[in-house]
């Protein structure tokens, strides 16, 4: 009998202790959900309003004009940059949410795993807006110096403007690569020896241009001369 009643202490103790269990999990597990819906409710929110938002301000129209959409997400692809802003959202406030829930089911491996994640998708963000202002930049870089170029008559204007476009093109990409924790420390080296040489070969070849066009140019100062000084005769 008394052993009986032993058994009977230990199963009910058992089942004591697996309801006082579940009963102290249940408000985590309650939390859980309510983080889970919120958090993609928000996420989907956000992600309509930033695409509403820069359909609005005709963002992919911009960036389609700078060339840098299919040039990054290829021709191949119906992506749209706005998507994927709107896309980096999303997932940012998604893996904000699975941080949450590990640091609430007491998962902290997975927990340090996603906020690591969450803290470098705004580099990821930054380093997009880089690009665009930086290729919008270039190409009025481009147009500037091709237009005075242009007015002074010489032949190379469109290869110097392109050389100042990728110029300012490759360093808006080692911003973009810096922003991402990319280490370019020997990339600028080498782009800056590489540098060098072509602005020593612009020089040269700029000098001897321009002595042929500074001889182009007396030539006809000295015809406009004398041609003023036999009007004057006349």
């Amino acid at each position: 009998m008394d052993q009986q009643a032993e058994i009977t202490s230990i199963i009910l103790s058992s089942f004591a202790a697996f309801w006082e269990t579940v009963l102290g999990f249940l408000p985590k597990v309650i939390a859980t959900f309510l983080i889970l819906v919120v958090g993609i409710l928000l996420a989907k929110a956000a992600r309509i309003v930033v695409s509403r938002l820069l359909q609005l301000f005709r963002f992919d129209q911009l960036v389609e004009k700078t060339g840098l959409e299919s040039y990054i997400i290829g021709s191949d692809y119906n992506i749209r940059f706005s998507g994927l802003i709107s896309g980096t959202i999303y997932w940012l406030i998604i893996l904000m949410m699975i941080t949450s829930i590990a640091e609430l089911l007491g998962l902290q491996v997975i927990s340090d795993l996603f906020e690591k994640v969450v803290l470098y998708l705004p580099n990821i963000i930054l380093a997009m807006v880089i690009l665009i202002i930086g290729t919008i930049f270039s190409r009025i870089v481009n147009r500037y110096v091709f237009n005075n170029l242009k007015e002074l008559s010489m032949d190379f204007a469109l290869k110097v403007a392109l050389v100042a476009e990728v110029v300012v093109q490759v360093f808006v990409w080692f911003l973009a690569l810096e922003q991402l924790q990319v280490n370019t420390i020997l990339l600028l080296v080498l782009f800056s020896c590489l540098m060098g040489a072509a602005a020593l070969a612009a020089a040269l070849a700029f000098g001897l241009a321009g002595k042929d066009l500074a001889a182009e140019i007396l030539v006809r100062s000295r015809r406009g001369i004398e041609s003023g000084i036999e009007e004057g005769r006349k």
